[in-house]
């Protein structure tokens, strides 16, 4: 089996595997390659840069490198490779003063979680390389790439040696193997073909000694140019994280909760809402706290009219109801409805019962009740956000005043909407606009709406991750 034909095998198990799949959709993103080795011994396994001329991400594998593993470790490597990009680790490691030992550290961050999985869900699926990176000392600590790389800073000796490759991806001097078979262009998944790098490629080795005697020596697999900025790398990154966010938040998503990677990737792409705030600006401003542990639950509604909101009994510490509208008109777009199906499960941290109103121009599926257990089925109903079309606000605030006269229980009600509507002209023809708590959270496109102050003073963007 060529190295080609090894990598495409990897690749259609990314498809094909549940547990993986994820993978199998993120890797499409990735331009790859096989690189010939050359016949002078150097260095050379497998890498993720950004081109520099269209700023997509790339995948380099070295045939040699290809030729040592069996597919459970490639699928290993190609999983290690994918979380590079989606932990921004260009970006970060562009800002870091010294990108190589940061690499080493992100490093064993991805292959210490990849190594938990290998032994155990996945331990028929993929395999750990022998001579993965893996810090012994930090070993199954559970600490961030930034405290590794922090302490491997006065530890490292660096050695740099330049290779220098055709448009073939050999060496100039003609060293490479040139059999002519590897290569050459594929229909494969994945796009893979021929490496095209020109001119020099300038390779890190990094050898570290532990406290503990172990020594790490190690190749980088992230490829920093001078001509990439952190923007670009960060963009990249952001557009793989909403690419997992879009498929983690499906419906027809199967994803595995026990994988330790599963759970990292769900921290990397969870969408930055100040919950703080919300509950700060949008509750207790609006509530008497009282010694008696009352809370804003379960409102008065007779001394609403007086414009004074008391709180009800509750001896719980978290809220019981919150509701949340969802605009799925056309003018949001996919990866906005993906940071919404996120900011529900999101919610559940805060209140106990969600209530779920969909809409576009009409809410389709009534008022759907969610609980904080059922917040863990991708396949509920409250995630299948479909209909695209036009904007309409009238249908959802005559729910919402149906269920405020009806019910005593409504606590917040957050609006999820790019105002692309008609609030502000059907604000004051509602009760429940005036009495209940309300925050108002827009998708970065919609953040230029000069939005009064009666109906939300301080409305929240939705933000990317951090990283």
């Amino acid at each position: 089996m060529n190295a080609e034909e090894k990598l495409r095998i990897c690749l259609l198990k990314l498809l094909n595997v549940s547990a993986l799949k994820l993978f199998g959709a993120l890797v499409y993103k990735f331009d790859i390659a096989v690189i010939p080795s050359s016949n002078d011994g150097g260095p050379g396994t497998a890498f993720v840069a950004l081109d520099v001329k269209t700023k997509l991400p790339i995948m380099r594998f070295y045939k040699s490198f290809l030729d040592t593993l069996s597919i459970e470790e490639l699928l290993y490597v190609v999983i290690h490779e994918i979380l590079h990009i989606l932990d921004n680790h260009c970006s970060r490691g562009l800002k870091a003063q010294y990108p190589e030992l940061f690499n080493i550290a992100a490093d064993h961050v991805i292959n210490d979680m990849l190594d938990t999985d290998a032994r155990g869900s996945l331990s028929n699926k993929i395999r750990s390389p022998d001579d993965r990176v893996i810090l012994n000392h930090f070993k199954g600590k559970n600490v961030s790439t930034e405290e590794v790389y922090g302490f491997l800073i006065d530890n490292a000796e660096f050695e740099t040696q330049t290779i220098s490759l055709d448009g073939n991806g050999q060496s100039s001097d003609g060293d490479g193997d040139g059999d002519g078979t590897e290569g050459k262009p594929s229909n494969a998944p994945g796009g893979i073909k021929p490496g095209n790098e020109n001119g020099e490629l300038t390779v890190k080795t990094i050898k570290v000694t532990m406290p503990d005697g172990q020594v790490i020596e190690h190749t980088v697999d992230v490829k920093l140019n001078k001509d990439i900025t952190e923007e670009d790398a960060k963009k990249v990154s952001q557009q793989m994280q909403a690419e997992a966010r879009s498929v983690m938040s499906s419906s027809t998503f199967k994803g595995d909760t026990s994988l330790k990677i599963a759970a990292h990737i769900e921290e990397i792409i969870k969408v930055e809402i100040p919950w703080d705030t919300i509950l700060e600006n949008a509750i207790k401003s609006t509530v008497v706290i009282s010694a008696d542990n009352k809370s804003w639950r379960g409102t008065n509604k007779r001394m609403r009219a007086h414009d004074i909101t008391l709180p009800g009994n509750d001896t719980e510490e978290t809220a019981d109801d919150l509701y949340i509208v969802i605009d799925s008109s056309g003018s949001v777009s996919d990866s906005d409805l993906a940071k919404f199906a996120d900011i529900i499960k999101q919610s559940m941290i805060h209140f106990k019962t969600l209530h779920i109103i969909k809409h576009d121009t009409e809410v389709y599926g009534g008022v759907i009740e969610m609980t904080r257990e059922e917040t863990f089925d991708l396949t509920h109903e409250a995630f299948k956000i479909d209909r695209r079309g036009g904007t309409c606000h009238i249908d959802p605030f005559d729910l919402l005043e149906e269920e405020y006269v009806e019910y005593d229980s409504m606590g917040l009600i957050i609006l999820l909407t790019d105002f692309y509507s008609n609030i502000v002209e059907i604000w004051n023809n509602y009760t429940f606009t005036h009495n209940i708590p309300m925050k108002i959270l827009l998708p970065e496109h919609g953040s230029n709406f000069d939005i009064p102050e009666y109906i939300d003073k301080q409305p929240i963007v939705i933000k990317e991750p951090k990283y």
